[in-house]
């Protein structure tokens, strides 16, 4: 599988790193494969890292697992970061599928060209939550 990740228990963050053709199946495995680690928090926040890889996956697939995703074990926030605006069609659906299921987590997904930028997001605190507070 084209996926490695690690799980920073110190930030609270599962950071992964795809590399090659990534399909709807691998997708899934991966969140399995995380999900089932020792060390995973489900309050652990999450960066997906696609700027080395290629989608291999239909609109339906994104809808499909989007929807999956945020049924299951959504993270409080999901940096995507993409390499190249064709990425950007597809994240953007996801991101929003995602942030449409599950409500409570109101754009808690987000697309960023930048790991640094991504990676200063992810340590925010919720703004959401501090208005409320």
């Amino acid at each position: 599988m084209p996926f490695t990740f690690s799980i920073d228990k110190a930030a609270g963050v599962i950071r992964e790193v795809w590399t090659g053709r990534v399909d709807l199946a691998q997708l899934e495995e991966s969140c399995r494969l995380e999900w089932s680690h020792p060390d995973y928090d489900r309050q652990f926040k999450l960066m997906s890292d696609f700027r080395a890889s290629e989608a291999d996956i239909s609109a339906d697939d994104v809808l499909r697992f989007a929807s999956w995703f945020s049924g299951e074990d959504p993270p409080p926030k999901h940096a995507i970061v993409i390499a190249r605006e064709s990425g950007l069609a597809l994240g953007g659906v996801f991101a929003m599928i995602c942030d449409t299921v599950t409500h409570e987590h109101s754009q808690a997904t987000r697309l960023f060209f930048s790991i640094s930028t991504a990676e200063r997001w992810l340590q925010e605190g919720d703004p959401f939550k501090e208005v409320a507070a």
